[in-house]
């Protein structure tokens, strides 16, 4: 393993840790929430600075646009129409219908958001971190 991919490796252990401690903090209404996410603002920002994320630039090995990217990848491609033609209608009615007042529409909307995007990134991180052999 090259430092490059243990940094990339160790950047998205932090990335999904401060989100997973920032949904805990929020669904527990801590009085903490602000300051934890303060800090963890703070820390990605020097992290950021300490790294070259030059990289960052598209998906993908190659840093292309969203719409090629999904175009080269068929699941990817297949997940996004069967999640527009089925998860999305739901998620939508769900928030019109109830509006995002209620924490449980408010996990719904965060989840829609992350089962829509989320495969797309998985496959452009693991191309990245094959690239950097």
């Amino acid at each position: 393993m090259t430092t490059r991919q243990r940094n990339l490796i160790l950047l998205w252990i932090f990335i999904v840790s401060s989100i997973g401690l920032l949904a805990y903090l929020e669904s527990t209404d801590s009085k903490y929430f602000h300051p934890v996410a303060l800090c963890m603002i703070i820390i990605g920002s020097i992290l950021s600075n300490l790294q070259d994320l030059s990289h960052y630039r598209g998906y993908g090995a190659d840093g292309k646009n969203l719409f090629t990217f999904i175009e080269e990848h068929f699941f990817i491609k297949i997940w996004s129409i069967l999640y527009c033609a089925t998860l999305l209608p739901f998620i939508i009615y769900k928030l019109a219908t109830e509006g995002l007042e209620s924490g449980h529409n408010g996990l719904l909307f965060f989840f829609g958001l992350i089962s829509l995007l989320g495969p797309p990134l998985v496959v452009s991180e693991i191309e990245r971190y094959r690239s950097f052999k």
